[in-house]
């Protein structure tokens, strides 16, 4: 192989490494908020990838919705397909906006973050997290233990 090509490659993976960190980190940050200031709940739950994402469908009344999730991407997988990762894309920006409409109708936060949370899901629960600022009373007791 080229050695060109190696660090192309390299350079590439570096740059996605970076970026997943950074998606990592706003998203963990994003729920640590919410689960903290919006419900009641501990912040370690938002710093364990899946866990994190469980727990706000749980706090949000629909857990079953993760497990559609987990399913949907197994059988997307199982068929292998290219128009199944289409489909699959499409059903990922259809439950961001459900998801994002309901925490942006729990909190009482305004309806342009359901737009926004279509395409930048990570950053609109981050903005959701910040707006709720520190001692919101009136939400806390929707925060079901886990």
């Amino acid at each position: 192989m080229n050695m060109a090509f190696m660090g192309i490659v390299l350079v590439a993976f570096i740059f996605m490494a970076i970026y997943m960190v950074i998606v990592y980190l706003i998203n963990s940050s994003a729920c640590m908020m919410l689960f903290t200031r919006g419900f009641s709940d501990k912040a370690w739950k938002a710093f364990i990838p899946f866990f994190n994402t469980f727990n706000l469908y749980y706090h949000l009344g629909i857990p079953y919705l993760y497990i559609v999730n987990v399913l949907v991407g197994i059988a997307a997988a199982l068929i292998g397909k290219e128009w199944a990762s289409v489909v699959v894309m499409i059903y990922s920006y259809v439950v961001n906006a459900f998801v994002e409409s309901m925490v942006v109708k729990r909190f009482n936060q305004p309806m342009w973050l359901i737009v926004l949370g279509i395409f930048f899901p990570h950053i609109t629960l981050f903005i959701n997290g910040v707006k709720l600022g520190k001692g919101n009373e009136e939400v806390r007791e929707y925060g079901p233990e886990l």
